[in-house]
């Protein structure tokens, strides 16, 4: 026999809002600054080359971070763009 307890706490689990990408853009920027790490979130106008969500340097090692919302995936354009940067690495 299940308890109200369980069956609310199942209730309050199923009502969960999904994790949005601004929220996950929000938590990488956190980090990064707690770690010290340069970065640059270019604001993406239709004009020139594309490039992921934020690029940056940390101890000397640059780095290029397109955050997604769980279980989202990068668009074909963003792959292409992380692939043109594993060309320069």
């Amino acid at each position: 026999m299940t308890d109200n307890w369980t069956l609310s706490n199942r209730k309050r689990q199923q009502r969960k809002k999904p994790v949005l990408e601004k929220t996950v853009k929000a938590a990488v920027r956190k980090r990064l600054k707690e770690i010290g790490a340069y970065q640059h979130w270019p604001v993406q106008m239709g004009l020139g080359e594309t490039c992921l969500d934020v690029h940056g340097c940390y101890e000397a090692l640059y780095f290029a971070i397109e955050c997604k919302a769980p279980g989202k995936k990068p668009t074909l354009a963003q792959k292409f763009t992380i692939e043109k940067i594993y060309v320069y690495i």
